[in-house]
């Protein structure tokens, strides 16, 4: 298979079309309140028909593979600045405790709420979303810079973009990586 390259803004404009058409179901899962699983998945299954099936790409929830081996990150808070903290303190999850109380999280394991790649390889690993329904959380936007970090920069996953999607009041705020 070809690596597959697209420009970051083609993938912006591919996910926040997914999420359009996902809000303009009815009745949306937003005004039904549902848990963030299920709008992982119709958003998923959305964003998975704005590209060719042919080139082997897939839309997956909870994905927690990497090649054969598990999905894990280290988490050392030397590697961030307070400022990052700051923004997200309205989460109550426990990644986020321990990253605002700065403690290490060696190895988690983690599942990416929606990823869009090439499943079993790291030939075109595309998008990487986390999704909450009206906050932000410290601890997904740490999940995905991992995911968008750089094999340069030791990194393991190098997905070409990172989203943190919520929708406060309803409406879908994108934090982009």
């Amino acid at each position: 298979m070809a690596n597959l390259k697209f420009s970051v803004q083609d993938l912006k404009n591919r996910v926040m079309q997914a999420v359009n058409q996902f809000l303009n179901e009815k009745p949306s899962l937003i005004e039904l309140r549902a848990h963030e699983q299920a709008i992982s998945h119709r958003v998923a299954s959305y964003l998975e028909n704005l590209f060719c099936i042919g080139d082997g790409l897939k839309a997956d929830c909870e994905y927690d593979r990497h090649t054969q081996f598990d999905k894990v990150f280290d988490f050392d808070p030397n590697e961030y600045e307070k400022e990052e903290y700051d923004e997200y303190k309205r989460c109550d999850c426990k990644g986020c405790g321990k990253i605002q109380r700065k403690e290490s999280i060696p190895e988690k394991l983690f599942r990416p709420d929606v990823v869009m790649h090439s499943r079993g390889d790291d030939y075109c690993n595309l998008i990487a979303i986390e999704i909450k329904k009206d906050k932000l959380c410290l601890f997904d936007a740490v999940k995905l810079k991992a995911l968008t970090k750089s094999r340069n920069n030791d990194g393991q996953y190098e997905y070409q973009l990172g989203v943190f999607l919520y929708f406060p009041k309803g409406k879908p705020e994108y934090v982009w990586f």
